[in-house]
């Protein structure tokens, strides 16, 4: 049986500039991790590839922070659920 659940994506700041949308919603398989889900953005949108992610193309870049429906996420291999909302926020600025 192939288990099948959607997944929010939303976009801040850089990442929204880049793909000029807020959010995606995506259908995934099998209990997808946070890895799965960053290595589909990476395929599906490659202009992100030099902005968010290191020099291989999988990589979230370590000035990102992922939070998965509210909270921080340190762990890239944590399992998805449905219905999750996952926000990938860039650094923050100020003074």
């Amino acid at each position: 049986i192939i288990l099948r659940m959607k997944v929010t994506v939303k976009y801040f700041a850089r990442l929204r500039e880049i793909l000029g949308k807020s959010s995606d919603e995506f259908e995934l398989e099998d209990s997808p991790t946070i890895t799965d889900l960053l290595n589909l953005l990476s395929n599906r949108y490659p202009q992100l590839r030099g902005a968010v992610f290191e020099h291989d193309g999988k990589t979230l870049k370590k000035i990102y922070q992922v939070l998965v429906s509210g909270e921080y996420v340190g762990e890239p291999n944590k399992k998805l659920r449905d219905g999750d909302i996952v926000a990938i926020l860039p650094p923050v600025a100020g003074g």
